[in-house]
């Protein structure tokens, strides 16, 4: 596949939904991906959006995609009960998985696609497209640089209005959707690929606590102060909107993501956030439950 086209297969396809990201990259200049299939559950849904985005061949049969000879790489968008199925099929066919987050909602289903991507010898990437957002790119190169010496403590936040992504997909609450995964995986997987492995997880809940803020589609910062510094003021790098025509505006990290795993296909590397982060990440999300529930920290469960 080095240096050749790379065609995809989407299962959970739409026309204003995630999957719908990939469509760039055809247009990406030094991109080689091109998705020659298509599947989604209602037939006419899918009829219409492979028309639309002139994907040759569709289907509501997620197994007739993944075994098609034309299909390189399965991608994932399915609703997030149905992601550990799905990826192991495509990984029964031999093919390479790109699944968006999180990777499944159960330490037991991560664990088979651990030893299934092992056994088939494949490359999975993980859709956790925030390592790929500009700012948290700088923060990792000021950590990698040793501006910051040796990271004591790290803090991440996901606070998000969901209203009119319950709209858009309304799986999310007919399932419904997992929090822990559907939206702190976000978090967890930052600090993870920030701070490296997390050893033990201590986890409150309540139904209390409001904080109003959007930022998809709006401009961000890095913060930094370094000790070399005292007195000035923190170094603030602004970064204008990467806007674009596809959904939720994560098209430009979607782009980035998938260029890293063109590179992966070609070079043999293991994709970042790949199934064993994917993995270790849903671990820690159980861990969390785990503690909420008896309010006691919890070790992650070992995936390896």
């Amino acid at each position: 596949m080095a240096g050749g086209e790379i065609r995809l297969g989407v299962i959970g396809m739409g026309r204003r939904n995630m999957a719908s990201t990939l469509t760039l990259l055809p247009r990406e200049p030094g991109l080689r991906y091109r998705i020659t299939a298509a599947c989604a559950s209602r037939v006419q849904d899918i009829e219409q959006t492979a028309r639309s985005f002139a994907v040759p061949w569709w289907t509501d049969d997620y197994r007739a995609l993944a075994r098609r000879p034309d299909v390189d790489v399965v991608c994932v968008f399915s609703p997030d009960h149905l992601h550990f199925e799905h990826c192991r099929e495509a990984l029964r066919q031999g093919k390479h998985v790109v699944c968006t987050k999180p990777m499944v909602t159960g330490l037991a289903d991560a664990r088979e696609l651990v030893a299934l991507v092992r056994s088939r010898k494949v490359k999975f990437l993980v859709g956790q497209t925030m390592r790929f957002d500009r700012q948290f790119l700088a923060a990792r190169k000021h950590l990698d640089d040793g501006d910051l010496g040796t990271p004591i403590a790290l803090e991440s936040h996901y606070v998000h209005d969901m209203r009119p992504v319950f709209k858009a997909t309304p799986w999310r609450r007919a399932v419904p959707q997992d929090l822990m995964f559907g939206g702190c995986v976000h978090c967890i997987d930052v600090l993870r690929a920030l701070g490296g492995e997390i050893e033990s997880v201590h986890a409150v809940a309540n139904r209390g606590g409001l904080q109003a803020e959007f930022t998809d589609n709006r401009p961000g910062q890095i913060r930094v102060v370094l000790d070399g510094r005292a007195g000035q003021e923190p170094d603030v790098t602004s970064f204008e909107p990467e806007r674009d025509l596809s959904a939720c505006g994560h098209g430009a990290t979607v782009i980035r993501h998938m260029r890293h795993f063109q590179e992966c296909l070609d070079t043999g590397n293991e994709p970042s956030p790949g199934v064993l982060d994917g993995a270790k990440s849903v671990a820690v999300g159980v861990a969390a439950w785990e503690s909420i529930r008896t309010g006691r920290s919890v070790q992650p469960a070992e995936v390896d």
